[in-house]
């Protein structure tokens, strides 16, 4: 939680990368996390939901089976991306 760039102005009671996220209350109206799945995939990588949200982890793991295959995927992506603009710029010259 510490690590997060968030940490010192945020007030969300359940932060993602909070161990002890299960454990905290929400009420309506509360302040949610504002950190960016990515940011929170980098800092998180020793929790167990890896600085997921419940709902964000579920969805992975029934579209992509695993993390680890969700990652490979989110790369796999940008790399197409990447050659698909090196080749958008081999056509300009």
């Amino acid at each position: 939680m510490v690590r997060c760039p968030n940490y010192n102005w945020c007030s969300a009671p359940k932060c993602p990368l909070d161990i002890n996220m299960s454990k905290r209350v929400q009420l309506p109206g509360d302040p949610k996390c504002t950190a960016t799945k990515r940011t929170r995939l980098r800092i998180g990588k020793e929790l167990p939901m890896k600085g997921l949200t419940p709902r964000e982890y579920a969805a992975i793991i029934r579209t992509y089976g695993s993390l680890r295959a969700y990652k490979r995927a989110k790369f796999k992506n940008t790399v197409k991306k990447s050659f698909k603009s090196i080749k958008d710029i081999a056509k300009i010259q």
